[in-house]
């Protein structure tokens, strides 16, 4: 089917005008609930401690015990086992895992466009 090149540029058009007011949208959104949780963290004032008797009080493990209890005995078992346990628990307890990336991407293309930047690039969407 044939589609006249005006109306092929006027559906690009209104596809990005449609595309562009719902990003627009998107981020007024978004920066709201920025701005909104901001102004939330600075009407809590932070109050630093410096009395060591406020903080409750904790034993720290010890790093040459694994987490079933037994001891480490070499320093190849350290490099070997222990510091990767470690790294295990700071990673679960304290910095988080990075989320797995996505399972498959698909791209359509939308529209070409050869001569770009006075013939200097392709312009693909």
């Amino acid at each position: 089917m044939f589609i006249p090149l005006q109306s092929q540029r006027d559906f690009h058009e209104k596809h990005i005008m449609v595309k562009s007011s719902q990003f627009l949208t998107r981020f007024g959104l978004t920066l709201i609930i920025i701005m909104n949780l901001f102004q939330e963290t600075r009407s809590q004032e932070f109050v630093p401690n410096y009395d060591e008797s406020k903080v409750g009080s904790y034993t720290l493990p010890d790093l040459l015990k694994f987490t079933n209890g037994k001891s480490v005995t070499s320093s190849k078992q350290w490099t070997v086992e222990r510091a990767p346990e470690v790294l295990r628990l700071f990673s679960q307890n304290v910095y988080g895992e990075f989320p797995g990336g996505p399972k498959s991407t698909r791209f359509e293309l939308l529209a070409e466009k050869r001569d770009a930047l006075n013939g200097k690039a392709i312009a693909r969407q």
